[in-house]
Parts: C-alpha cells; structure tokens; sequence
C-alpha cells in the first residue's frame, strides 16, 4: 500500500515520477521504443479562468484520455504524469505516429463525452526514439520535448 502511495500520482492514478525512476532501470527487451511526451495546451487559462477545479477536471479528463490509447494500442506502454500538465509514454512500438495518432483520438473521445464546458482541451505531443539504456533517457526526453514544443507552436 505504501509502495502504490509513493509511485501514484493521486490525483490522475497514473504512474508518478518516482515510479518512471524504478522503470528506467528494469531490465527489457530489445526492442524500439520511443518516449512521447505530452502537454496539455492553454492549461495555465483554464486555471486562471476557471479555477483549479476545473483544472483538475481537465488533468483527469486527458489522464483517462491515455489510459484508453494504451489499453487499445496494447503495446508495452508506460504511462505517468511527468508533473503539472506534462504526461510521458514510453512505448516499445515501430510506428510512434501511430500511437500519437491513438491518444488524439482518445482524447477528442473523451473530451466529446465529458459535460459541455466552455473551452477546449487539446494537447501537443512529441516523441524521440529511445535505447533503453537508463543513461541516455534524458536525452530522449529532452528531445521529445523539444518536438512536443514544435508541435505545440503549429497548433
């Protein structure tokens, strides 16, 4: 119990930052993977605008929104909320625009069922292949953002 306190983010029940740690260094397969890194836009708006609440309510909606892509992907996934509005998948797949493709389309699936609110929730993502190797995560991340930015300036 203690163990799923320290490595759940408690408010979206994802994967926490300290679980990601204990991740990176657990033996795997050699296989493709790409760390996709994603960030919720205009959070700061909905925040100042609507309250904290109604922030919160967006964070979960977008939470749920990549559970479901996992789930129907059914790829090895990892999923956690990296901190704020920033989210981080590690996927072992050969094709990441698919599963950047998935989490838009969950994410306009869940926003579509959620009660009527007077903004919109939209999310920019990135991603950058990754070696499995612990040392070299960083780097990965670092230029999954930088692509996550990109996108985020095209929007």
């Amino acid at each position: 119990m203690q163990n799923q306190l320290i490595s759940t983010d408690s408010l979206t029940m994802l994967n926490n930052r300290n679980r990601l740690h204990d991740y990176l260094h657990q033996p795997r397969e050699e296989k493709d993977s790409f760390v996709i890194m994603v960030d919720v836009d205009h959070f700061k708006q909905i925040n100042d605008t609507y309250g904290h609440a109604e922030g919160d309510r967006a964070l979960i909606i977008v939470s749920q929104a990549l559970k479901k892509a996992c789930e129907r992907l059914g790829s090895s996934m990892f999923l956690c909320r990296y901190g704020g509005d920033e989210f981080l998948m590690i996927a072992q797949t050969e094709v990441p625009d698919d599963v950047v493709k998935e989490v838009r389309n969950c994410l306009q699936e869940e926003v579509a069922k959620s009660v009527s609110r007077s903004y919109k929730i939209e999310a920019s993502m990135g991603f950058a292949r990754w070696d499995g190797n612990p040392e070299s995560f960083k780097e990965s991340m670092i230029n999954a953002d930088k692509r996550m930015y990109e996108d985020k300036r095209l929007a």
